[in-house]
């Protein structure tokens, strides 16, 4: 729908892109790992969640991802370049009603 699935980790405004989700996501280093926690919007309806994700020997990380009282997946994901746009900001829900 909005292209591959990102996601960021710099520490500087992070964010988070998968399917119909944009998502701002903060950080927490712990011993092997990092969890985050995001807060976004999935098609304008509010939403949001935790994850961990664990760097792998071959450079890509194994995850989880948690809807707060919704689903979990796992994932996996490689390292890319930026994207050539940034990660648009997450809509509000007011927004779905402007329309």
């Amino acid at each position: 729908m909005i292209g591959t699935a990102l996601i960021s980790i710099t520490g500087r405004g992070d964010r988070l892109r998968m399917h119909c989700l944009l998502a701002y996501v903060t950080w927490k280093v712990n011993a092997a790992s990092l969890s985050f926690a995001w807060n976004g919007s999935w098609e304008y309806d509010e939403m949001s969640g935790t994850g961990n994700v664990k760097l792998l020997k071959n450079s890509t990380l194994a995850g989880k991802f948690a809807i707060r009282n919704g689903d979990k997946s796992t994932f996996i994901a490689e390292p890319a370049e930026p994207p050539e746009q940034p990660i648009p900001h997450s809509p509000s829900w007011r927004d779905k009603w402007r329309q």
